[in-house]
């Protein structure tokens, strides 16, 4: 997901669920018996969150601090301040009776559930960082050492006391020193500001706002019980996780909204979500289906609230998707839609599902907000939802109301134009984009999307554990997808593209291409343009030679396999397997680099007869290839019966044999042809009585040993 793209998903939501406007209030000295003046309002800048007034600097007047997301105040109250990485400040200037501290920093506590968020927190040396306490300038106060986000070692000379630290401005540390690990945040830490409580599980972390969390637990506790159950579920069915893909264990931030229901963002190991503030307030239930008639009382363990249990299953796809599949929203959200209701619809909490299967497909088929698939088709296969928009038609006003999925025809832009706003530190720039229809690999996907995928699944026959295991199997080809496609989370790259539905492929033994593609609009393909033949696609082709066409029996040949790779790209974990007829000899593992080779070999011995020995590489067909029908090579080899005593392999016995004999037992010579043909007296040993028995028999005629 590019920076661009997340801010303005972000920005959608906060606007939804937390717009408010900071007001001060000034009062008289007896409030019980005077009215109170009217109020002032206040700009606070474009998505604020946290809020808090304070004698700030110390005048006896109430002053205050908001968290903005991307814009700050009007200037209202002192001018404002920006804070760059690693940088430290304290908003009274009076370093003796505050220890604020700004950061900007990723790995920071984050403000309102939002990663790189303008973050004021309280109290910086509980922040888990690598870290350690010295007396760096011998004043007998402990300063800071700490590890930042940009991977340098910074110190802050404390100003204050070892008791109330008051830490200046960071510089750069080159001295060595060994940090300290930071240890996990066990319990709620409060700042002042914003301060959140840690829920630790085995294949997760929960941080709530601890405002949220003490209006809300137990049932917040609950809530995340059972989510560790069903995201269980998730990965073992998915077969992903974020420790594979983004090396770290994922990581779920939680708050609150007063108006709404339930939302959020997902990406790179980390899930956000917002949820109603009481959790299940009043009318946020969702209805199940049966027989396309809507019911509430849902026998489900969640009961009519697994709403808020499929949008966490949403996001926490979003958070464990692999990064290729990530950058194409289109099939981003089509699986982080089609998971939402069908990891409700696959998980048994009692004797019921959390939803029907009914329902499940009720609501992908459904959708929301434009995005089905009933609008979609019935638009000429164009997603015509409010995040499609013609930038080549747009025009720059003053002001307009609207946010970049907003909807079309509102204040400020003409008829058939919806309102974009890009923020700066100092300024916004407000857009008029004309509406226009996206072609599906432009579009946002969502339900759409979900469709196609449950289409796939009761049409096609498609096994979705096969389909993941196919995908778990193409790291490489789906890592040089995304290294072609480009580095835009959307946009008009293919190339991802082309590979998942290649995926899909292999998975249901159906070709693809004429599933998806565009037909014109009475279909019947799926509405998929710019169809493209990956010929970048690995290809394995394998030579075979043997070291002996016609061995004796008892010997033992060689069998040498080059595979060349004649795609672009490097492929792992190849396995390949050596056959005589049809019994499995040999099985290796390897990886082959594209537009190059590796070889393989194994020995080999029979008895007598004909063998058709036979190397086939991916036999199982796990990895995408251009061609897959060239991955096989044989040999026909013919094991010959031997005399014992014709030790030198010429079809006869006499003296030479003896000669050759005698020349391996007693000076080390070549070994017999097979080896089994020096044993005259079939005593199992290779000795002189064998050179002896041979010779009587030659020389004087005695029967032969055995």
């Amino acid at each position: 997901m590019s920076l661009k793209s997340k801010v303005f998903r972000l920005f959608f939501l906060l606007l939804l669920v937390s717009y408010a406007t900071p007001t001060l209030v000034q009062t008289q000295s007896n409030p019980d018996s005077i009215p109170f003046a009217p109020a002032v309002n206040y700009g606070a800048g474009d998505g604020p969150s946290p809020v808090f007034c304070a004698d700030l600097d110390g005048d006896t007047n109430l002053d205050l601090a908001v968290a903005s997301r991307w814009t700050n105040g009007d200037g209202t109250f002192q001018t404002k301040v920006d804070f760059a990485l690693a940088d430290i400040g304290f908003l009274n200037k009076n370093p003796a009776t505050d220890n604020t501290i700004l950061s900007k920093s990723a790995e920071d506590i984050m403000s309102g559930g939002i990663e790189n968020s303008d973050n004021i927190i309280i109290d910086e040396i509980k922040m888990p960082r690598p870290h350690k306490f010295i007396d760096y300038n011998k004043d007998g106060i402990l300063d800071l050492v700490r590890k930042e986000v940009d991977g340098k070692i910074y110190l802050y000379i404390n100003k204050g006391s070892n008791k109330a630290p008051v830490y200046m401005p960071g510089v750069l540390y080159e001295e060595e020193i060994i940090l300290e690990e930071p240890k996990p945040l066990k319990t709620p830490k409060i700042s002042g500001l914003i301060s959140w409580v840690h829920l630790p599980y085995d294949r997760f972390d929960v941080y709530i706002d601890s405002v949220y969390y003490n209006n809300n637990t137990p049932a917040i506790d609950d809530f995340f019980d059972e989510f560790e159950e069903r995201y269980a579920l998730l990965e073992s069915w998915t077969d992903w996780s974020a420790e594979e893909y983004y090396g770290k264990k994922l990581r779920i931030m939680v708050s609150g909204t007063p108006g709404g229901c339930y939302g959020g963002t997902g990406g790179n190991g980390v899930g956000n979500l917002i949820f109603s503030d009481p959790l299940y307030m009043t009318g946020c239930q969702d209805a199940y289906y049966e027989n396309g008639i809507p019911h509430f009382g849902n026998p489900g363990e969640l009961g009519d609230w697994w709403r808020f249990m499929g949008v966490a299953m949403h996001e926490a796809t979003h958070a464990i998707n692999p990064k290729p599949i990530l950058k194409r929203v289109w099939l981003a959200e089509g699986w982080a839609s089609y998971h939402e209701f069908n990891i409700p619809s696959m998980y048994y909490g009692n004797s019921y599902p959390d939803i029907n299967q009914e329902t499940a497909d009720h609501y992908i088929y459904q959708g929301d907000s434009g995005y089905n698939w009933e609008d979609y088709v019935a638009n000429d296969y164009h997603d015509n939802s409010l995040c499609c928009k013609d930038w080549s038609n747009y025009y720059i006003v003053s002001s307009c109301d609207g946010y970049f999925c907003g909807p079309y025809d509102v204040a400020g832009c003409a008829s058939g134009y919806g309102c974009v706003i890009y923020y700066y530190p100092t300024d916004s720039i407000y857009h008029c984009v004309k509406k226009r229809d996206c072609e599906i690999q432009e579009s946002a996907g969502y339900r759409i999307t979900a469709h196609m995928f449950t289409m796939l699944r009761d049409n096609y026959n498609l096994n979705w554990s096969d389909f993941y295991s196919i995908m778990d199997n193409n790291p490489e080809t789906l890592k040089k997808a995304m290294v072609l496609g480009g580095p835009e989370w959307s946009g008009n790259s293919i190339y991802t593209d082309m590979h998942v539905i290649d995926l899909f492929e292999m998975a249901t033994g159906t070709p693809m291409y004429p599933v998806f593609r565009y037909d014109g609009p009475s279909g019947p393909g799926w509405g998929v343009r710019n169809w493209t033949d990956l010929n970048w696609y690995a290809d394995l082709t394998p030579v075979l030679e043997v070291s002996d066409t016609i061995p004796k029996v008892g010997d033992s040949i060689w069998l040498n396999t080059t595979i060349y790779n004649n795609g672009g790209v490097s492929l792992n974990d190849v396995v390949v397997r050596f056959y005589s007829n049809s019994a499995l000899i040999n099985e290796q593992v390897v990886s082959v680099v594209d537009t190059s080779f590796t070889t393989v070999s194994t020995q080999y011995s029979a008895p007598v007869g004909s063998y058709n020995i036979r190397v086939i590489v991916d036999e199982d067909n796990l990895k995408i290839e251009k061609d897959d029908s060239n991955n096989e090579d044989s040999e026909l080899v013919s094991f010959e019966p031997y005399i014992r005593g014709d030790v030198d392999g010429n079809g006869g016995i006499n003296l030479a044999d003896v000669i050759y004999l005698a020349n391996y037992i007693l000076k080390g010579g070549p070994a017999p042809i097979p080896l089994q043909s020096g044993d005259v007296n079939c005593d199992g040993k290779y000795d002189l009585v064998d050179v002896i028995k041979l010779a009587r028999y030659v020389l004087f005629g005695e029967p032969f040993p055995c």
